[in-house]
């Protein structure tokens, strides 16, 4: 399992490492603290190299006897690795007690520290402030691509939206495709299938507008106008029809001149999409 920090530091400072630990866990920092992650029996190398491989950070707390310890310089050094590598903040060190600035290692000289002596509570906070606005940072840098992706989708959505077209089409393909039935179960075919379309596209503009209200962006603005703009016809398609059938008693009649509305609509809309495609091409 993934840890946020791994503690090195000298045994002979564990007590107040623990509770450095446990108060970091408190403030949900995912903590790799040796004597809470080694189990009796195992191999306590292998362990620990786990663990630096493992955890994000390296926490070392430099106090006058892990500056003694050859483990806990062997650990920092492993991970001071990954800084390199990464060209980013890895190794953090924090300092107990009155260390001496010759007595750091150069390595770590120029790095910003976190003084526990000083202030604890105030250094705890800052150093779990910077290590939850890393986790924040590292979680949205991972939904970053599918965000953009989608953002993407709905952009070519708002730029391509051909939804009065390809309704009329479909519905002129089902009543082709439903030549044997009676009139009055085509026309009524033409209005459900109308319904259905201006139902669909009134959950998305409710949908839309709670977005714009809590978070607007260009995109959703862009999504609502291109909706309105298709709920317009197709409403006006759907009084049309409801027209049509209370002023004709022959249900024959009635749907030739629905279809022949239908036909009329899909042909000013594909007009428009070549005016609109070709103002495009024109801009660019």
């Amino acid at each position: 399992m993934e840890k946020d920090i791994f503690i090195s530091y000298s045994s002979l400072d564990k007590d107040f490492v623990e509770k450095l630990a446990t108060d970091l866990e408190s403030k949900e920092i995912k903590v790799w603290f040796d004597r809470w992650e080694i189990k009796p029996g195992q191999n306590i190398v292998n362990e620990i190299n786990k663990g630096l491989q493992n955890s994000k950070f390296l926490l070392v707390v430099l106090t006058n006897n892990s500056l003694k310890s050859k483990w806990v310089e062997e650990e920092w050094t492993k991970k001071f690795g990954d800084e390199i590598k990464k060209n980013s903040v890895v190794v953090i060190p924090t300092i107990i007690g009155n260390i001496e600035e010759n007595d750091i290692p150069v390595i770590l000289r120029g790095k910003s520290r976190i003084n526990l002596s000083n202030d604890y509570e105030k250094e705890i906070l800052r150093l779990t402030d910077y290590l939850l606005k890393e986790k924040k940072e590292e979680a949205l840098d991972e939904i970053r691509p599918f965000v953009k992706e989608r953002l993407i989708k709905q952009f070519q959505s708002a730029m391509d939206f051909n939804l009065v077209i390809h309704t009329i089409e479909t519905i002129l393909e089902k009543v082709e495709l439903a030549k044997d039935w009676k009139a009055d179960k085509k026309i009524k075919l033409i209005q459900n299938e109308l319904d259905f379309v201006l139902a669909e596209l009134e959950e998305e503009a409710a949908q839309t507008s709670q977005s714009l209200r809590n978070n607007p962006t260009l995109i959703d603005a862009a999504l609502m106008a291109k909706r309105m703009d298709s709920e317009f016809p197709l409403k006006r398609l759907r009084k049309k029809t409801n027209f049509v059938v209370a002023n004709n008693e022959d249900d024959e009649r009635a749907l030739d001149e629905i279809v022949l509305e239908l036909k009329y609509r899909l042909s000013e809309e594909q007009k428009n999409r070549k005016s609109e495609n070709g103002d495009s091409a024109t801009k660019s």
